[in-house]
């Protein structure tokens, strides 16, 4: 309902008739086929319709995507990523998504699930996904991922002292106003407590990371989403762990940089989508 009233205040506020077709990016795994989100775990979503109930009240046609994929698509067409050959866009946010892109085109695989990563197994004796399994990259890099992992350091040095050092994130913690993106932006502040807990979810990340150098020797990987836009860190803590477990051959090839165009990637790629599909949509209509 807010999409639909969102696209009805834009269509208000532009001037001439805006291209007819809508691109949509979304959480979770989707088909694009379809246009329903299969399941987005991070949200508890399963089975959300969202490309009919757009069409049914907007009478435009519209295609959906991933909006980590989006984001890629944006990367490689208007950020960091154009001219790139062979690019992957890492998305890590409340899950962790990626974009596999090859010439341009992307790999969106037999049932449009290529790119789930966040589902890659890790440790099966690791903790509980929202998928249901045990030990996926996303339990041990997301955004909860880092949030949980913050407040067991807070706890931990509690229990050992309750003169802890002045920390903002301490604060927000007890005022219950912590999230992932703040802890991020303090850990590229400088933030010594953030630091280190950046650092261990990163540490599966690069090892994610090393796995998709050795296996697809892309040219570039691109770290963006809600976590990596906060700043460089994150990409450079990747990149440091990724380099350790690489092979060099393929790690020589690689530039690992954080995302160019940040918190816009995800929009600027489902708006790219109309223009990417629009035969392809409008023909079949």
């Amino acid at each position: 309902t807010a999409l639909i009233r969102g696209v009805l205040a834009l269509k208000k506020e532009v001037n001439g008739e805006l291209i007819p077709l809508i691109g949509i990016g979304t959480p979770g795994l989707e088909n694009s086929k379809t246009g329903e989100i299969v399941r987005a775990d991070d949200m508890g979503w399963k089975k959300v319709a969202i490309k009919e109930p757009v069409m049914d009240a907007l009478g435009i046609p519209c295609y959906v995507m991933n909006r980590h994929r989006a984001a890629g698509l944006a990367e490689a067409r208007y950020g960091s990523g154009n001219g790139v050959r062979n690019l992957i866009y890492i998305g890590i946010g409340n899950g962790i998504s990626a974009a596999f892109i090859n010439d341009g085109e992307l790999l969106e695989g037999a049932n449009y699930s290529a790119g789930e990563i966040g589902h890659l197994l890790i440790d099966p004796d690791g903790p509980l996904c929202g998928c249901g399994r045990y030990g996926c990259l996303q339990a041990y890099s997301s955004g909860p991922a880092l949030v949980r992992i913050f407040k067991e350091k807070y706890f931990s040095m509690k229990a050992i002292s309750d003169m802890l050092p002045k920390n903002p994130l301490f604060d927000a913690i007890e005022s219950h106003t912590i999230s992932a993106e703040k802890i991020a932006l303090q850990a590229n502040a400088g933030n010594t407590e953030a630091i280190m807990c950046l650092e261990k979810i990163a540490v599966q990340l690069g090892i994610t990371v090393s796995n998709l150098i050795n296996a697809l020797n892309p040219q570039k990987i691109i770290i963006g989403g809600p976590l990596a836009n906060t700043g460089p860190l994150l990409a450079k803590l990747i990149q440091k762990e990724a380099a350790i477990r690489a092979m060099p051959p393929p790690f020589s090839s690689v530039q690992i940089e954080a995302s160019s165009l940040g918190n816009i990637a995800s929009s600027l790629g489902a708006a790219y989508l109309p223009l990417k599909y629009k035969l392809e949509v409008v023909l079949s209509v």
